[in-house]
């Protein structure tokens, strides 16, 4: 799942969004934590797609880093450090 994750957090920097989905299964859920707060959740491909291409311009620059990932029971988690220039 590592290498999955990679390619999608690759994918996410470079902005390509068609790269980031070819890396989900069509029932993706999605959540991204804020303060340990949930403030975005997704579900299905196509509701992660309506995310990305709607924040895609919101940013002149944006760039995710893995810094802690763990892995249990087919789960993965990952804690991603961000960093964006509206």
């Amino acid at each position: 799942m590592r290498a999955l994750i990679d390619r999608y957090i690759d994918a996410y920097n470079r902005m390509d969004i068609e790269g980031m989905l070819a890396t989900v299964h069509r029932e993706v859920t999605f959540e991204n934590y804020t303060a340990g707060m949930l403030s975005v959740r997704t579900l299905g491909i196509e509701e992660l797609r309506h995310l990305a291409e709607s924040s895609r311009y919101l940013f002149l620059a944006r760039h995710q880093t893995i810094t802690g990932y763990s892995e249990a029971a087919g789960v993965a988690h990952a804690h991603i450090a961000f960093e964006g220039t509206f």
